[in-house]
């Protein structure tokens, strides 16, 4: 099976307009998820970065909530203007990026940061030395919320963790997830591709912030994949994010 025919899910981006780092119009955001389309992506998650030391949760709840309609209100007349066609779009759902911070499972508003409609959080771990005190604080977010962690790209962290706490963290049902670029960077993609095909990625994101440096790249990174470990572990990616987005509830859908 080719990659051609295979399509995946974009659970990592910053496609909200505005917002944070990322798009910096409601034109822009609408660019990018052409783009996510074209390379064969059907479901997109807008992850908004939530800082703790910087952001109060329910401002940044309702203030993302509000830009996640505002896009949602615009997407079509946007391509409208444009001339293209409105149902060669992905659908889009709304979580957060949030970077790890001490007490996490002290924050009740956790859960209206996951994808919307289920419980799997993206979480930003520190970039510095992993220790057994952020695992099982994440372990009593698990506890006391039911929520799913979602390690987001993690070729970020690998000078920080031993593969060890790692498997530690996979085995307690925590999931791993990959940007496309790591597939494409010299210094990542050999340890990245080990850990896809040891099963140790389970999920994949563009973690696309603009359409210039950092545009979307999953399509460059399946044709990575699929050159030296075949189309299986692709599939299986496919298969773990259609598990999560299958409850998940969109801010926008072709057709709607």
């Amino acid at each position: 099976m080719s990659t051609e025919i295979i399509t995946v899910s974009d659970i990592h981006s910053h496609i909200l307009p505005r917002f944070d780092d990322g798009s910096k119009s409601s034109v822009e955001s609408v660019a990018m998820l052409s783009s996510l389309y074209d390379q064969g992506v059907k479901k997109v998650v807008a992850t908004p970065h939530f800082y703790a030391n910087k952001d109060e949760p329910r401002e940044f709840i309702e203030t993302r909530d509000a830009t996640a309609k505002h896009l949602a209100d615009k997407i079509e007349s946007i391509l409208e203007e444009e001339g293209r066609d409105a149902c060669a779009m992905p659908s889009v759902y709304l979580g957060a990026e949030v970077m790890f911070f001490n007490a996490m499972s002290m924050c009740s508003e956790l859960e209206k940061m996951c994808i919307s409609g289920t419980k799997y959080l993206l979480v930003e771990m520190p970039f510095d030395k992993w220790t057994s005190a952020m695992v099982q604080e994440l372990r009593l977010i698990v506890a006391k919320y039911g929520i799913t962690p979602i390690i987001a790209h993690v070729e970020r962290y690998f000078q920080y963790f031993r593969q060890e706490m790692l498997d530690e963290m996979i085995k307690e049902g925590m999931l791993i997830q990959s940007n496309a670029e790591a597939f494409l960077g010299i210094w990542t993609r050999k340890r990245a591709l080990k850990l896809l095909e040891d099963g140790k990625i389970h999920l994949l994101g563009s973690d696309a912030h603009n359409m210039e440096r950092r545009a979307p790249k999953i399509k460059e990174a399946l044709a990575a994949i699929e050159k030296k470990l075949g189309t299986a572990p692709i599939e299986k990616l496919c298969e773990n994010s259609e598990k999560i987005l299958s409850t998940a509830t969109p801010i926008w859908t072709p057709g709607r």
